[in-house]
């Protein structure tokens, strides 16, 4: 048999090593720990509740989260969210039964915080750096706890926080009708994310947010009517802010609490993965 000349066998090694150096690139991430990955986003909300009992979507607001999710297998990942969003609605903004709500004139506004962790589900194997397995959608479900205190503007504009005033208060003296100003949440999530470099991921989500008070607007029961706020004028307007007309009666309905306020979130950010270095694991990348 004829041995190769020396300029084929130089040829033969250039090709081998660049093909080499190609599959070394093609799967960078083989030699890393997947641990997790923390990001930030934001985005919009919408409340829903007696002010907005329609579900109208006319009135955003803004969202912000931020967390840190840790992987527990290819899948599965444990999600930690620390998160912002502001809630307002007013009778003004409803576009249903225009004139009676025009006629109430309720409002109110709040700025809500959270925390949260829950499970975190994707659908797809999701690698950073890969070629083959860089999306992937998600669905989360959390538990968390909010913190909620609602106000409304007087007539000067000035903010005015609405619990340490009971407006639907039975008993004058009674300071346990103050609902709490933390509530229970359970944000259901689902979102997509697409990894852009080895590192850095975007992604978009959104989320329900149930919650078991029906105080994020501070309207929930019955009037308490004008003769429980004798001494206090401030209580008494925010209780009743109707106009053409009194609605303010004892016992007339000034909400339901047939049903829980909630809200709706719709986010993008940016995600950063937590990759540990290691010993390489050929085809396969390791999560924990």
């Amino acid at each position: 048999m004829q041995s190769l000349k020396p300029m084929n066998f130089k040829f033969i090694l250039l090709v081998s090593f660049c093909l080499y150096g190609y599959i070394v690139q093609a799967q960078p991430n083989e030699s890393f720990l997947f641990k997790g990955e923390w990001g930030f986003s934001g985005g919009i909300n919408q409340y829903f509740g007696d002010l907005n009992p329609n579900n109208n979507f006319n009135v955003l607001n803004p969202s912000f989260n931020v967390y840190y999710r840790w992987n527990i297998s290819k899948n599965f990942g444990l999600r930690f969210d620390v998160q912002y969003d502001k809630l307002s609605y007013s009778d003004q903004d409803n576009n249903q039964d225009y004139i009676e709500y025009r006629t109430r004139n309720l409002s109110f506004q709040n700025h809500t915080a959270s925390i949260q962790a829950g499970i975190e589900f994707n659908f797809l194997k999701f690698t950073p750096g890969s070629y083959r397995n860089r999306f992937t959608p998600y669905l989360g479900l959390h538990l968390g706890l909010l913190y909620t205190n609602p106000f409304a503007l007087d007539k000067n504009e000035e903010p005015v926080f609405l619990r340490p005033l009971i407006t639907e208060r039975l008993d004058l003296n009674d300071a346990s009708e103050k609902y709490n100003v933390f509530s229970i949440i359970v944000p259901i999530r689902i979102g997509f994310k697409y990894n852009i470099t080895e590192k850095v991921n975007i992604f978009g989500e959104v989320a329900y947010v149930f919650t078991p008070t029906d105080y994020l607007d501070d309207v929930s029961k019955n009037y308490a009517g004008i003769d429980a706020f004798s001494n206090n004028s401030t209580a008494a307007y925010f209780q009743d802010r109707s106009v053409g007309q009194i609605y303010g009666v004892k016992g007339k309905q000034r909400g339901t609490d047939s049903f829980s306020d909630t809200y709706f979130t719709a986010r993008f950010g940016f995600s950063f993965n937590n990759l540990i270095s290691c010993c390489p694991v050929p085809s396969k990348i390791r999560y924990y």
